[in-house]
């Protein structure tokens, strides 16, 4: 913490250089151990990292895509080499829903402009504050045992709940995640004590010895086939007693586990595949998916991104991030077609809009917006109103001289 004290406050725009060491990881990466202590936390990560991962991200400029700008390409071709976008958004999606955090370098040119989004393992970096500035830093463990510190300018840092890092999805999890071990051990080592008992009534007035050796030839021909016969001789009978090797109420635990972890994950359980489900569209379902999950980290990473990402000046022209979540909240065909039907002659979506989410190519009169009587382009009718009396008269008129 030395360093920290000593360091003088730099501009926020310019904060100090790296050390020039090259930062590598290992393959096996914290939010990897993580995702194998437990089957329903790597499922609810699995979901939750994909989901969002299939939501583009695109800059905005006033609620038009700027598909030119480096920033844009920067997002949704290659944040960095050997990575495209959607392992990109997954990876770091997944880290911060297991380890708690994830973390990515933004690599600047000389005019501070971003040129590349490195991810960097959770697992190797610490969040420091400078004691004077009060400015945050990453340090970073580097394999060949140095340390790196990155400015929290340059670095993309989104939390699972606590900025502090100090609530973490294991650690909320940690006393259900215990009991469910202990009763899968349970469970297991019932499993193996257990077997199934053949019970024999033998005649009472039969000797001790003679008795003995009745059984032994009886449980000699059982073994002898399969287990799957008994030759018994008059007078006896014989029954199976079998015994579960698991107490019915244990079953309940994995169901149980499995609905904390959901809720702790701000899901509905059924997604983790608990068998149960109280959903009554997958329309409405997908939606609360969304609304209770996928939109607060969509939200954390928008704002991330505009902080880290644009300058001030890119920010007052209008320029954001922001996630396109149309493609999550697709309904059934039945209610697209209603949606776009009458969007498109109510004068609120262009036909090259509905086209374009149907992946149609699009029309060269599309671009438009619509007004029924019947589908005129709504720009028509402003410029050429009396055209529109006009014609109403007409039919009036044509009407009544045919009545």
């Amino acid at each position: 913490m030395g360093i920290f004290n000593r360091r003088r406050a730099r501009p926020r725009d310019e904060p100090g250089r790296a050390p020039d060491t090259r930062l590598t990881m290992d393959r096996r990466r914290a939010a990897d151990w993580r995702a194998n202590t437990s089957e329903a936390i790597c499922a609810a990560a699995a979901r939750l990292s994909n989901t969002l991962a299939s939501a583009p991200m695109h800059l905005y400029q006033n609620e038009q895509i700027e598909r030119k700008h480096a920033l844009e390409r920067l997002v949704r071709y290659s944040p960095a080499p050997g990575w495209n976008a959607f392992t990109f958004f997954r990876d770091m999606e997944f880290s911060r829903n297991t380890v708690g955090r994830c973390y990515a370098w933004v690599l600047r040119d000389a005019m501070r402009m971003p040129t590349a989004l490195q991810y960097l393992d959770a697992g190797r970096v610490t969040d420091l504050k400078a004691l004077e500035t009060g400015d945050l830093w990453h340090r970073i463990a580097l394999d060949d045992g140095k340390e790196g510190y990155i400015h929290d300018s340059d670095m993309i840092a989104l939390s699972w709940l606590s900025t502090s890092n100090g609530v973490t999805p294991t650690s909320v999890l940690r006393g259900t995640l215990e009991y469910d071990a202990q009763i899968k051990e349970f469970s297991l080592n019932s499993l193996n004590g257990v077997q199934d008992v053949i019970l024999i009534n033998v005649p009472g007035n039969l000797g001790k010895d003679k008795r003995e050796t009745l059984v032994s030839d009886i449980l000699t021909s059982y073994r002898a086939s399969g287990k799957s016969a008994l030759v018994l001789d008059s007078g006896m009978t014989a029954s199976r007693m079998a015994s579960s090797p698991v107490d019915p109420k244990v079953l309940d635990v994995e169901k149980v586990t499995k609905s904390r972890v959901a809720g702790v994950f701000g899901m509905m359980p059924h997604l983790l595949g608990d068998g149960e489900s109280n959903r009554v569209s997958n329309e409405e379902d997908m939606q609360n998916f969304l609304s209770l999950s996928i939109a607060p980290a969509m939200a954390q990473w928008e704002a991330e991104f505009n902080k880290k990402l644009l300058s001030q000046e890119l920010w007052r022209d209008g320029y954001c991030f922001r996630f396109d979540a149309g493609e999550l909240s697709r309904a059934n065909t039945q209610v697209l077609a209603e949606k776009y039907f009458k969007g498109v002659r109510g004068g609120w979506i262009k036909p090259n809009e509905a086209r374009r989410s149907d992946s149609l190519p699009p029309d060269p009169n599309g671009d438009q917006l619509m007004i029924s009587r019947d589908l005129l382009p709504l720009y028509w009718i402003l410029e050429h109103p009396d055209l529109l009396v006009s014609a109403g008269r007409g039919k009036t008129n044509g009407a009544g001289e045919d009545s």
